[in-house]
C-alpha cells in the first residue's frame, strides 16, 4: 500500500485565494485543481491522511466531492471542519463511501514502515516520541508558519503538509522521507529539553 498525506483544502471558501495567495481565478477553479492534483497520484488502493479543513461547504457537496476523490481517506478534525465531522458521523448511510472513510478525531499516532508519525491539525513543538526521530505532521497555517517548513531545521522532524505548501499536491510518504532526512531530532534551538529521556520513553 502507498501513504499519502495533505491538508487545508478549503474546497468552496470564496476568500482563501485571497487569504492564503493562491493562483486561482475562482473557487471553482481552484476545487477542480486540488481534485485533479489528488487523483493524478492517489490510486485507488491507496492510504490518504487528510488533516484538517476540507469543505465550506454542505453535506451534499462533501458526499459529492469525497466521491471523486481516489484512495482510502482517514480524517484529523480541522477548525473549519463542522460540516465534515457531522457528515462522518453519518458515514454508514452511505454504503458506497463508509468503507474507505475514516474519522480519527483530533489527533493520531501511527506507524508506517517502521516510522511513527504524530497527526493534528494543529502544529506542535514537543510530540510523542519526538527524541526517538518521529514525524509531527500539521496543516493550519497555510505554509506560513517558518517553523513548520520544508528547509526549517530548527525544530525538529515537523512539517506542514497542507496544499500551499506543496504545490496544491499531496506528500507521498516517500517524499516526506527525504524532507525528515535533513531536519534533525533535535537542536540546539530546541528549547524542549525536559524530563523526558529515552529511557523514561520507552
Amino acid at each position: 500500500m502507498n501513504y499519502w498525506f495533505t491538508s487545508d483544502f478549503h474546497f468552496n471558501h470564496k476568500r482563501i485565494c485571497e487569504y492564503s495567495h493562491r493562483p486561482f481565478k475562482s473557487v471553482e477553479e481552484m476545487n477542480e485543481k486540488i481534485i485533479d492534483n489528488w487523483n493524478s497520484v492517489v490510486t485507488d488502493d491507496a492510504s490518504v491522511f487528510y488533516l484538517g479543513d476540507f469543505a465550506f461547504a454542505d453535506s451534499q457537496f462533501i458526499r459529492n466531492t469525497l466521491r471523486r476523490l481516489k484512495g482510502r481517506i482517514s480524517f484529523i478534525r480541522g477548525n473549519h471542519d463542522k460540516s465534515l465531522v457531522q457528515f462522518l458521523k453519518g458515514i454508514n448511510n452511505y454504503t458506497d463511501l463508509s468503507p474507505r472513510l475514516t474519522y480519527l478525531g483530533d489527533y493520531a499516532e501511527v506507524t508506517i514502515n517502521d516510522q511513527p508519525i504524530v497527526l493534528c491539525h494543529y502544529p506542535m513543538i514537543t510530540w510523542a516520541r519526538k527524541s526517538y526521530g518521529s514525524w509531527m505532521l500539521s496543516g493550519h497555517s497555510h505554509y506560513n508558519l517558518k517553523a513548520t517548513r520544508k528547509e526549517e531545521t530548527r525544530f525538529g522532524k515537523v512539517l506542514d503538509v497542507g496544499v500551499d505548501g506543496n504545490n496544491f499536491m499531496p506528500y507521498s510518504f516517500e517524499e516526506l522521507e527525504k524532507i525528515m532526512d535533513n531536519k534533525p531530532i533535535m537542536s540546539s534551538l530546541d528549547v524542549l529539553q525536559d524530563h523526558h529521556s529515552r529511557k523514561e520513553e520507552d
